[in-house]
């Protein structure tokens, strides 16, 4: 399934800006949604207003997620519809967050990652993967472009997300 992309066109960003301490009043993720990127407005806007309830993508740079542990974070994510975030990498305790919970990280080298920041221009970029074959392909759907790409998990990162999260993969 094709899905947009969400470009958070800078490195680091951390669980701060993702989900605001202030939105940490309830765990439910709908309710964290609304607090989502709230001080970065136009990615806020990107989320909320072109997306109309369908499966999303965060695109960034390096350490995605640093900062505090929070799993709020990853839960605000996955509240507002995000199925999967692409970075060059993730800060440690958010990547685990997010296997657990079963929000995919998908990690890729930094000159991909440009190439695809790249290609993003007007939110016209759409990404669909595989998780079985780990691959990515990637569209910009005004210019035509195209692109396909290879990433990894581990073995039990792979249950873990497929199952729909830690206590999920459990139980199965």
């Amino acid at each position: 399934m094709w899905m947009n992309v969400v470009v958070v066109d800078q490195s680091a960003v951390n669980t701060d800006q993702i989900i605001p301490g202030e939105f940490l009043t309830d765990d439910r993720k709908e309710f964290l949604a609304k607090g989502l990127f709230a001080g970065m407005a136009e990615i806020r806007s990107a989320v909320f207003d072109t997306n109309d309830n369908a499966p999303w993508v965060v695109l960034a740079r390096d350490n995605f997620g640093s900062g505090s542990s929070r799993e709020h974070a990853v839960w605000a994510l996955q509240g507002a519809g995000c199925a999967a975030v692409v970075a060059q990498d993730f800060a440690r305790i958010f990547r685990r967050n997010a296997v657990n919970s079963g929000l995919l990280p998908i990690a890729l080298p930094e000159n991909c990652i440009a190439e695809l920041i790249a290609h993003a221009q007007n939110q016209d970029l759409q990404i669909c993967y595989d998780i079985s074959t780990y691959t990515l392909q990637a569209r910009n759907t005004t210019s035509g472009w195209e692109s396909q790409y290879s990433w990894a998990l581990t073995a039990f990162e792979r249950f873990v997300v497929n199952a729909g999260g830690l206590l999920e993969a459990m139980e199965s």
